[in-house]
């Protein structure tokens, strides 16, 4: 049975020189504004825990200064720290109403060693660190719940890294203003888990996942959360997660934005992914997928609308190499500049359906303004959709080049014209094109014309 020993943690520095007053937590920055012959008074650094033993706390030689006023904790000195820095190793603490503010040069403000801890109503704040601006934990299990992180910088996340197996449970805390490499907010490597709930990732910055970026993991869970103007330099303007199963339930992704590709969140290699009832909304992607990219993974993608999105291909969603049935979806006015303006499937890893959707008003400035298929396997299905609005020089609503999707009379508002299917008898410059050879019993196709335009041909049967 897990002992809990709550604990307040209150650090921060009052410094005087003569009548002039800094507030600081950093002890190089003191040490800077001082020189060797000033001194520096502080504000008293409390830590307060109560339980039936001590649990034992090491820290910097800024925290080491106020060790005789600690309350329930055994606490030494940590050579390796630097200045505010705080390490629990092996430990079961409950940290309340807290504040981390201004710290440097350390791996973190707190670092955790296969110690499980609760974090409840706590701040960290404006701490730039060498690994994770706020806490880095190795091992264990790190909860966090009603709690604020803002403006931090770490080299790996920005707020949190979490390595080697760790649980990180985040619950109804905001992240806003972090910048990291690999996760602005929240850095999870091999073998962690994360859970988010009802959470807010507003404007974090990293080079890869905006607020979130999570690899090799053994899941990941999104629920109730809202991430608005995250950026990636190259992908995942919101989240990226490869080889990580996991669930996106009831989000909103709002004003992200990536470099390269998926301007809200990057699957790649993630396995039975499910994509369910949430919210992408204005996204952006200098290429692919500015809603939704998957790239050689599996899942489900649920009941979720997609307006005013903008890429160059699959400005809601894009697939390759996927296998990942869109269903119950609302697609509205998203822009691709080339292929694709919601939708855009490559080489799709097993026949895929696209069912009961609503595609309006979508556009895309070359082909596909609506869907665009691309090597697809035989087998697959666009169904039972609603199509109206939608435009692209070729393929008004449907382009299929060399793929083997049916598309049924079933769906509504798709006519003959607005179907493209084109098959690539020859692939050098004097290409020519010809109905493709579509093995179900009904749909809609029509020719390409190679020197322009189309001549529709509906088929039913």
């Amino acid at each position: 049975m897990r002992t809990i020993f709550p604990c307040v943690l209150a650090c921060a520095y009052l410094c005087s020189r003569g009548s002039a007053e800094i507030l600081e937590t950093d002890l190089g920055a003191l040490q800077a504004v001082f020189g060797e012959n000033e001194t520096a008074t502080a504000a008293p650094v409390s830590i307060v825990c109560e339980g039936p033993t001590l649990p034992q706390i090491t820290g910097g030689p800024a925290v080491a200064g106020y060790a005789p006023t600690f309350t329930g904790v055994n606490f030494a000195q940590d050579p390796s720290l630097p200045g505010t820095a705080i390490k629990l190793s092996g430990q079961d603490l409950v940290i309340v109403h807290s504040s981390f503010t201004g710290n440097s040069q350390a791996p973190a403000t707190l670092v955790l060693y296969e110690s499980n801890v609760t974090l409840y109503n706590t701040t960290f704040a404006n701490n730039q660190q060498s690994e994770a601006g706020g806490i880095s934990i190795t091992g264990g299990t790190l909860q966090i719940l009603a709690s604020n992180f803002e403006a931090n910088q770490g080299r790996q996340a920005g707020a949190i890294n979490a390595v080697n197996d760790t649980i990180v449970e985040v619950v109804h805390t905001s992240f806003s203003g972090n910048k990291g490499l690999q996760g602005g907010a929240i850095g999870v490597a091999p073998g962690g888990t994360l859970y988010a709930v009802d959470c807010d990732f507003n404007s974090n910055e990293a080079q890869n996942g905006g607020a979130v970026y999570i690899q090799e993991g053994v899941k990941a869970w999104y629920v109730s959360s809202t991430f608005e103007d995250n950026a990636a330099q190259t992908s995942g303007g919101a989240v990226y997660q490869e080889a990580t199963g996991g669930v996106y339930k009831a989000c909103n992704f709002t004003a992200n934005a990536a470099g390269q590709n998926a301007g809200a969140v990057m699957l790649n290699r993630a396995k039975s992914v499910v994509v369910q009832n949430s919210y992408f909304v204005g996204n952006r992607a200098v290429k692919e997928g500015s809603g939704l990219e998957m790239n050689s993974a599996t899942g489900a993608v649920v009941n979720n609308t997609f307006v005013r999105n903008k890429s160059q291909k699959g400005s809601a969603i894009f697939q390759s190499g996927s296998n990942a049935n869109i269903s119950g979806c609302y697609f509205l006015k998203n822009y691709a500049s080339q292929d694709g303006g919601a939708v855009y499937r490559s080489s799709t890893s097993a026949p895929n359906y696209v069912s009961g959707c609503k595609f309006l008003y979508n556009e895309a400035a070359q082909h596909g303004g609506a869907i665009y298929d691309q090597e697809l396997p035989t087998g697959g299905k666009i169904a039972g959709n609603l199509f109206q609005g939608n435009q692209a020089p070729q393929g008004l609503s449907v382009m299929l080049r060399e793929a083997g999707t049916m598309v049924s009379t079933t769906n509504k508002g798709l006519t003959a014209s607005d179907v493209l299917s084109v098959t690539y008898q020859n692939q050098g410059s004097a290409a020519s094109y010809e109905d493709y050879e579509n093995t179900a019993s009904s749909g809609t196709r029509d020719y390409a014309d190679p020197n322009g335009g189309s001549t529709p041909v509906s088929t039913a049967g």
